[in-house]
């Protein structure tokens, strides 16, 4: 499969077809990706070295079939925007109240009964959406 060039520390790998998160592919540049975008491929799961990606910003990875966030997402401390709607989600980790710089937190359409209290500790976030789940209350933050 042709992955294309690593451009402006961007990838573009929406639509692709990709079975498994393509970490492999970016033989040894992971400290230049800032945003990745995996929409719509039909990746089932986030590898747990998701970490080395040190200085990544923004992960769009709605439209796939994601079961489960790793706990090591709480490596990616420079990460402002995460959007995992659209998956097959089913909880979110307490580890996400570690990724302090996170601003936009999208989480639509998975199945999701509950967040982490730990999401309040989340003090740069400014959007968390999580329509159509099936989180029944909501803390006030």
């Amino acid at each position: 499969m042709d992955y294309g060039k690593i451009a402006n520390n961007v990838l573009h790998w929406n639509y692709r077809g990709f079975t498994e998160f393509p970490l492999q592919c970016l033989h040894g540049e992971e400290d230049e990706i800032t945003d990745i975008y995996l929409k719509e491929n039909l990746i089932s799961r986030i590898p747990s070295d998701i970490g080395k990606l040190n200085n990544l910003e923004s992960l769009y990875l709605s439209g796939n079939d994601i079961t489960e966030l790793p706990r090591e997402i709480s490596k990616l401390t420079r990460l402002k925007c995460l959007d995992l709607s659209g998956n097959r989600l089913q909880y979110i980790p307490d580890e996400i109240g570690e990724v302090r710089n996170l601003k936009f937190l999208i989480l639509d359409e998975n199945e999701v009964c509950e967040l982490p209290l730990r999401i309040a500790e989340l003090r740069m976030l400014r959007y968390l959406s999580v329509c159509g789940n099936h989180v029944v209350d909501m803390v006030c933050f």
